[in-house]
């Protein structure tokens, strides 16, 4: 929000990756988007390949309805052409408006002969990880687990349009010597530290009845700052960071710069409403650093941030002259029947299509590699599914997807689903429906029948719900501490302060959390018959051996047996015990099932990955050590 209070040209600027993720968000608003911009294969932007503004509706020549991704089995070919249908229902309405932009910028360089090579996208790839003084590894993911971005699509979706614009605009930005005075001034001059109240549009009267008694009194000040509407503000009772000048908003600055400590200003109009500023201190200009000593630093962030400004305005200026046109809409459930002819248009920019093709393609380049193998299992159960006659509605996905949601610990709507937990995930609600929902049905109704429910299996399963049962606390050490776990064994078996310090601090989280404890469990319920008969093996008190598990070493402290359920009999909860047990082994069968059947399908992937981390790790350490960085 505070943001929005400081002038265009003021701030300092981080170049690099922060730069292109972040700020350049803010400023190009709907060019840049939740995704950025676009670029893609080098040769699409060519001089000598075809014209971006060519016509893209005419039929198409290439083989993308044809040339195969993966087989499955001998006879069965999955074509690039349904690679990218699958990948446009799932994520075209998403993507299509980054294709768009870079259909936009791709268009300009061509006119203008601005070339950027996939060498220039790789240095500054590597000129980003130095200016964020992150490894490799750590850089990776960032951009992956925190952007939502994978590798392909950073270097296509932000950097190269990026260094395309720069092409475009570079020569339009210069930095006066008025720009380094204000940039010098700003940084190192007098400061003003204060707090601010703001009433929004439509709050005018309030502001002006109050004015008199906040200038006045202090502790009704501070009362209402820490009250107004703006929640950014009131969390800091109204402070604003100390600002020199030429950074803030100039009604703001105006007024801040006539007010000695202790004095209120009068009403400034601003673009978010009207607010009064506050002034608790003034702070002496920094003497010490000379113009001259900062000169080429200051130069380089105003010309990063005059850039950040001038390509929103000339990328704007290009949209408005083409007025893109998007066509794909939102879809919620499968489609059936042939598929959209190829040469479709899926947007326009001014007559020019953009055409289904060219959004398939582009999606593959992005996630082909990722998603053929969820394609080929969708396709191995249909062909299952299509043999037993089985037909799968949409109404049955509707019916156990708002089951599933009803039966969730915390109830919620496709709507409150969708977007507080898939999106966190990067997930639709129609992949939800398509990718997880629909195909667990097919699964349970061609396993249907496999899984069996034993007598012993009965008695297992009452044994674990109504037998004998343990409270314990555990002490997991992951793989890379299993020699610290042999070291302070001793300490915490002899010490039971230290076992519960050792508990609350482990690696683990969930088990951190809650110092150590489990769920309480009975017999056949672990799922790890070691860890299981170690434990029934303790009497209260007890420490355990160091027990190894899959997961890491693990040591047990037994805190309660529980004695046998003995007022319930296995023929009372017979009924509910069998269905427990048959879902339980229904979702192994499916599993154990699918498996067979991708056994005899044989699937042959056919794509491969490009730019996959490792090559990126490896590529980016050659070009930091030609470029002198580490």
């Amino acid at each position: 929000m505070w943001m929005k209070f400081f002038r265009p040209e003021a701030g300092r600027l981080r170049r690099g990756t922060l730069l292109a993720l972040g700020g350049l968000t803010l400023a190009l608003g709907g060019f840049w988007g939740s995704r950025y911009f676009t670029g893609d294969r080098a040769t699409a932007q060519t001089p000598g390949g075809r014209r971006p503004d060519a016509p893209l509706s005419i039929p198409s020549t290439s083989d993308y309805q044809n040339r195969v991704v993966a087989y499955i089995g001998d006879n069965t070919a999955v074509t690039r052409q349904e690679l990218g249908e699958y990948l446009i229902a799932r994520y075209g309405v998403e993507k299509l408006p980054t294709l768009v932009n870079r259909k936009i910028i791709e268009r300009e360089c061509w006119s203008r002969g601005v070339v950027i090579t996939a060498a220039e996208v790789d240095s500054a790839l590597a000129a980003e990880m130095r200016g964020l003084a992150v490894d490799q590894a750590t850089f990776l993911k960032m951009v992956m687990n925190k952007h939502k971005k994978n590798l392909i699509e950073f270097k296509e979706d932000v950097l190269r349009p990026r260094l395309q614009m720069l092409g475009l605009i570079g020569s339009r930005v210069t930095v006066s010597s008025d720009d380094l005075r204000k940039a010098y001034e700003s940084l190192y001059g007098e400061k003003i530290e204060g707090r601010l109240i703001l009433w929004k549009r439509g709050q005018e009267k309030v502001a002006i009845e109050n004015y008199t008694k906040l200038r006045d009194n202090e502790a009704l000040f501070d009362e209402a700052a820490r009250a107004q509407s703006t929640p950014e503000l009131a969390a800091g009772a109204g402070k604003i960071k100390a600002f020199g000048r030429y950074a803030m908003d100039e009604a703001i600055e105006k007024e801040a710069f006539k007010l000695r400590p202790g004095q209120v200003s009068q009403l400034i109009e601003l673009p978010q409403g009207v607010g009064i500023f506050k002034c608790d201190r003034r702070l002496p200009a920094d003497t010490t650093v000379s113009l001259e000593a900062v000169r080429d630093r200051l130069t380089a962030e105003i010309r990063e941030k005059k850039l950040e400004v001038e390509i929103a305005t000339a990328f704007q200026a290009l949209r408005d002259q083409v007025k893109p046109q998007l066509l794909l809409k939102p879809t919620e459930k499968t489609t059936t029947g042939p598929l959209p002819s190829p040469s479709s248009a899926v947007a326009f920019l001014g007559s020019v299509a953009i055409t289904r093709e060219e959004l398939g393609e582009f999606l593959i380049t992005r996630f082909g590699t990722e998603k053929l193998e969820l394609l080929v299992n969708r396709k191995i159960l249909e062909t299952a599914c299509a043999e037993r006659k089985i037909v799968v509605t949409d109404a049955e996905v509707d019916a156990r997807l708002d089951a599933d949601l009803k039966n969730m610990s915390v109830k919620m709507t496709r709507e409150v689903f969708a977007r507080d937990m898939l999106a966190k995930w990067g997930k639709t609600l129609y992949e939800w429906r398509e990718d997880v929902v629909r195909p667990n049905i097919m699964l349970g109704r061609l396993s249907e029948g496999r899984a069996k429910v034993t007598e012993e299996d009965l008695k297992k399963c009452f044994e674990a719900h109504y037998g004998e049962r343990l409270e314990c606390r555990m002490i997991l050490y992951p793989p890379n501490q299993q020699k610290h776990a042999i070291a302070e064994y001793n300490t915490i078996r002899d010490n039971q302060a230290e076992f519960d310090r050792v508990a609350r601090n482990q690696p683990v989280p969930s088990l951190a959390s809650q110092h150590g404890k489990m769920p309480v469990f009975g017999r056949y319920s672990l799922g790890d018959e070691n860890l299981e008969r170690e434990a029934f093996r303790l009497q209260p008190g007890e420490l355990s051996p160091i027990i190894d598990t899959p997961q890491g070493k693990v040591v047990l402290r037994l805190d309660r047996r529980i004695p046998p359920d003995s007022s319930v009999k296995l023929e009372q909860v017979k009924d509910k015990l069998t269905a427990e047990i048959l879902a339980k082994k229904n979702e192994m069968e499916m599993q154990v099932y699918f498996a067979e059947l991708k056994q005899n399908a044989r699937p042959r992937l056919l794509l491969k990955a490009a730019n996959v981390p490792q090559d990126v790790v490896r590529d980016s350490e050659k070009l930091l050590k030609q470029t002198g960085g580490k």
